[in-house]
């Protein structure tokens, strides 16, 4: 357990009802926030924010560092990730996603990672975000290859897409750090406090690991071990790389 502690922090999160009420309450916000319009039509590209000034990247910053107490300043850059393999069409709950943590959280940016190439942002749910001019400029395209194989293991046909988007998630915080979100999780507070620690993950006791939230530094020791686990990825397995992997490689 101590090199567990060591190596993330957990995130406790609250009763079902209080997200159920938070819920309620941002339908509400949509059908009342006047929304205006915007000139922009273009994406811009990334540009550092102020508080990415104490970020380091530092390949051995992490020796001795403690993740019960974290840094006394953030460590983790102020981005946002989203992983789209395969669809990129905006959905009511993906644009309530989108809403949630602009306003909830006030990300730099949003990166979204999609295989596709020809991206159209069509749709009703993609003109509300660009009439949204704080949002939409915060919003940047990247690409990413949709993996077939890792380490030479070839990824199951009927979980490829969600095993890839697990594999994704693990290279996209690597190369950006930041913040991962899935597609359906909702940010009902900031997460600023969490961005002063190494890596940090959903664990419940008794509960598996929670991947839907992943705050990490691009270099967390956690992250290398968690890809390296793939080395023994199991396609017949849903989970197994997500927690039962993880759990042995960190040795509970």
């Amino acid at each position: 357990m101590k090199r567990t502690t060591i190596l993330l922090q957990k995130i406790k999160f609250r009763s079902p009802s209080f997200f159920i009420i938070c819920f309620l309450a941002v339908l509400i916000t949509i059908y009342v926030v006047h929304i205006g319009p915007s000139s922009v039509s273009v994406i811009q590209l990334y540009q550092p924010s102020p508080t990415d000034a104490n970020i380091e990247n530092k390949a051995d910053e992490f020796d001795g560092f403690n993740n019960v107490t974290g840094a006394k300043h953030f460590i983790v850059p102020n981005i946002i990730h989203f992983i789209r393999f395969n669809n990129f069409e905006l959905k009511f709950i993906d644009y309530l996603v989108l809403l949630a943590a602009m306003r909830n959280h006030r990300p730099d940016k949003f990166y979204i990672h999609t295989n596709i190439q020809d991206i159209k942002f069509t749709g009703k749910y993609w003109d509300w975000v660009r009439k949204d001019e704080e949002l939409w400029t915060r919003i940047e395209v990247l690409y990413l290859e949709a993996p077939t194989e890792i380490f030479g293991l070839k990824l199951s046909e009927g979980w490829r897409f969600h095993h890839g988007s697990d594999i994704g998630r693990i290279r996209v915080l690597m190369k950006y750090g930041g913040i991962y979100l899935d597609n359906d999780s909702f940010i009902i507070h900031s997460l600023d406090k969490y961005r002063k620690f190494e890596f940090v993950i959903n664990w419940d006791e008794n509960q598996y690991m929670g991947t839907q939230i992943i705050i990490a530094h691009k270099n967390a020791r956690f992250l290398p071990l968690w890809l390296d686990s793939y080395r023994f990825y199991r396609s017949d397995l849903w989970y197994y790389q997500c927690f039962f992997c993880i759990k042995k490689l960190i040795k509970l």
